[in-house]
């Protein structure tokens, strides 16, 4: 029950995620930290080997430097680069491609969704506290996407599967 409720978090602090970079195009350090200490602690309860949690944390840590490499490029936000190392040490190994292809997927959609209508719309027509991502030359809030990853890929990881399956009865 207790990795549940942390897995319910985790999934709630994505999805906050993607709401405070809709409206901010920012994603918070402590948003970040919250996530990634919330997964190690979900992977520390959930294993049953020393393996496992270094497996996860190696992954964040190789996603961290592909991250800030890609922020140094100018091609990602500082707190998506951050935010993706933190969502690998819930997915590990073992779900982290299909969690690539489904951001992979949202962040395309999102692109085309964000593009039609900074050419369509008027964003002064558009609430203020969503205005942002719809005016032309500002980023793209990719915490949606992450999110997005993270939430069709994370069924796919037995314990997460496990913990959704165990509230759900």
């Amino acid at each position: 029950m207790v990795v549940a409720a942390i897995v319910y978090m985790g999934l709630g602090l994505c999805l906050l995620a993607a709401i405070t970079d809709v409206s901010s195009l920012t994603i918070p350090n402590w948003l970040n930290l919250s996530l990634a200490g919330l997964g190690l602690m979900a992977v520390l309860i959930a294993s049953f080997g020393t393996w496992t949690p270094l497996t996860h944390l190696g992954l964040a840590l190789a996603c961290l430097v592909v991250g800030f490499g890609l922020f140094s490029a100018g091609i990602i936000g500082g707190g998506d680069a951050k935010m993706i190392p933190a969502v690998a040490i819930w997915i590990g190994p073992a779900a982290f491609l299909p969690f690539l292809a489904w951001m992979a997927v949202a962040g395309g959609a999102l692109a085309v969704v964000l593009l039609v209508a900074r050419i369509g719309l008027d964003p002064q027509r558009i609430p203020a506290a969503v205005r942002r991502p719809f005016i032309a030359g500002e980023g793209v809030p990719y915490a949606v996407a992450i999110a997005a990853g993270a939430v069709m890929a994370a069924p796919r990881v037995d314990w997460i599967e496990a913990a959704l399956l165990q509230t759900s009865l």
